[in-house]
């Protein structure tokens, strides 16, 4: 007790997930729901980036559903990715402690940007 609380913001690599999952010979029947749900995924991610929304990018690069923000592509940028996501968390303050906002700027140099 008496410890300052710290919130984690969470990524998940969506697209080597799903590769992970249909890669398995065990979970074949998953293949063509996962199929379908990576493509409305592209499409959502495509649709966000017309957006340009600060918070919905920062979803989308904690969802690792922009190439910048996956580390398996050859297009990722690991310092625009955590600037992205910084940027969102400050437009979603509502839902992210301020603790997490400051530790990924601090980590890539982002403070005021």
């Amino acid at each position: 007790m008496g410890e300052k609380s710290k919130s984690l913001v969470w990524r998940v690599n969506t697209p080597a997930l799903f590769q992970e999952v249909v890669g398995n010979p065990n979970t074949a029947i998953l293949l063509r729901p996962f199929q379908l749900m990576g493509n409305l995924l592209a499409l959502t991610a495509r649709r966000a980036s017309e957006l340009n929304d600060p918070e919905l990018n920062g979803l989308m690069c904690q969802l690792a559903l922009y190439e910048a923000a996956d580390p398996y592509s050859k297009q990722y940028d690991g310092k625009l990715t955590d600037r992205t996501i910084a940027k969102g968390l400050r437009a979603c303050s509502r839902n992210r402690p301020k603790e997490a906002v400051q530790r990924i700027e601090s980590r890539c140099g982002a403070q005021g940007k």
